[in-house]
């Protein structure tokens, strides 16, 4: 790659979204892609190994270079490779979890990409010259030995959608009237939790309304309406959501799979119970939970039905807690995290032009 000159203002996104891996990688790089390109006038473009994410991409008018998900490590950074040669690129931004190798991250760093990484736990955040995190305990335990960027940690650059805040409401302390129960696992659901929390929720005698989100990959999607049809209670089903924000901030509280899905929950004020699918997971939560501002089962195949349902019970019958929770979410977190890391990109970009 010797040779490239990386002076035009485009900036290359790897990331991908599956059944498997979920969606909020994606989602929150289109969110960041739209800042630099609305607030700084640079073109983005992604790299992505999953074709079937590929539409959702181009449809908000970027490009995709697509790969393969099975490319062995060296043979993957041989096409990251291509694709930011091809593109001349100034920066590389990396929310992935492949293998991409370290070497490979040295020698575009060395020819002048800017490297990025975001929520990144493997070696390759050493070599970046940007590292962006929210405050979980995981980034403090690790060995940040040799690094020599710059790393960003806290509530403020967390990236979600811009959309959301349109539906933060003004007063940190308002809810709606009505009690009711927001039921969100992610566009796959890979672990079933979406039935699993409404068989739970089948046999509570509270009253309150429920609404349940069905991502668009669901992979239990007919044991889920096989449930629905025989149900106790009635619930209310959202599919195609266009207006996810909307939809939350309507909730006095959630029930959600940990993922970007709980900091957006945090981001609009709504008091979440999360089941984590991992570990990691449940550290991260964790940290919503000692914020004051969600509370944490832990991961799911350790939960119990029973606390599921007394954790429900407890928030929904504890105005004062979800308001208390509601004020410091509003607190802690603005929304912001796509602009401020947009800005921290380009900022960069600018002063290695000077």
């Amino acid at each position: 790659m010797a040779g490239l000159i990386a002076q035009t203002r485009t900036v290359v996104v790897r990331c991908d979204a599956s059944p498997s891996i979920g969606y909020g990688h994606l989602v929150r790089c289109l969110a960041l892609a739209d800042a630099l390109r609305s607030d700084h006038d640079i073109r983005v473009v992604f790299a992505m190994t999953e074709a079937s994410a590929a539409p959702a991409v181009e449809a908000r008018g970027y490009d995709v270079h697509l790969g393969h998900a099975e490319l062995p490590p060296v043979a993957n950074g041989e096409w990251l490779e291509h694709a930011i040669l091809h593109e001349q690129a100034a920066a590389l931004v990396l929310d992935v979890r492949d293998e991409l190798p370290v070497d490979a991250l040295r020698r575009w760093k060395g020819d002048g990409v800017l490297i990025a990484t975001i929520d990144d736990p493997t070696e390759r955040r050493l070599v970046a010259d940007l590292a962006f995190y929210p405050p979980v305990p995981q980034v403090l335990s690790m060995d940040w030995s040799g690094f020599m960027g710059e790393l960003h940690v806290g509530w403020e650059w967390i990236i979600l959608r811009s959309d959301l805040l349109a539906n933060r409401g003004d007063s940190p302390g308002r809810e709606p009237p009505r009690a009711s129960v927001l039921v969100t696992m992610g566009g796959s659901d890979p672990a079933g939790l979406t039935l699993r929390v409404l068989t739970v929720i089948d046999t509570l005698a509270e009253d309150f309304d429920t609404t349940v989100v069905v991502g668009p990959a669901h992979v239990n999607a007919d044991a889920l309406y096989a449930f629905l049809a025989v149900a106790r209670r009635t619930y209310r089903v959202e599919r195609d959501i266009q207006n996810m924000g909307e939809l939350m901030a309507r909730s006095q509280v959630a029930v959600a799979a940990f993922g970007s899905t709980a900091y957006e929950l945090a981001v609009l004020g709504v008091p979440a119970i999360t089941l984590s699918l991992t570990d990691d997971h449940a550290a991260s939560a964790g940290a919503l939970q000692k914020a004051g501002v969600g509370i944490s089962l832990g991961v799911h195949a350790h939960v119990r039905d029973a606390e599921i349902a007394g954790a429900i019970r407890s928030l929904l019958s504890d105005e004062g807690r979800r308001r208390a929770m509601r004020r410091q979410a509003v607190a802690i977190l603005d929304g912001l995290g796509a602009e401020c890391v947009a800005r921290t990109i380009t900022q960069r970009l600018e002063r290695a032009s000077d």
